[in-house]
């Protein structure tokens, strides 16, 4: 997440952790679920991060429900746009290398 998608996002009340975070609950065994989503929905969807809109949309990050698209970006596209999206978002929070 950019440092202006998050500056956004908290703008509306929500906090997503950093990428680091996330994973090291994983990592402990924790359930992990975005804080943006209530009901099963996101209550960011107009404002969501770019990693969010790549979801589904990236090989290295399939649709669980199988939903991904033909022609998914490959994950070296996918960083091309994560990093063009920190450029112009006075870079990322997290590194997602």
């Amino acid at each position: 997440m950019t440092r202006q998608e998050e500056a956004t996002i908290l703008a509306r009340g929500v906090r997503i952790p950093p990428m680091s975070e996330s994973m090291a609950a994983l990592e402990r065994g924790e359930d992990y679920y975005c804080p943006a989503l209530r009901d099963r929905q996101c209550t960011v969807y107009e404002d969501r991060p770019t990693i969010c809109r790549l979801w589904g949309a990236t090989e290295s990050m399939r649709c669980p429900h199988g939903c991904t698209p033909e022609g998914a970006l490959t994950q070296a596209e996918s960083h091309r746009l994560l990093r063009m999206a920190a450029d112009l978002g006075g870079g990322m929070i997290d590194d997602f290398t």
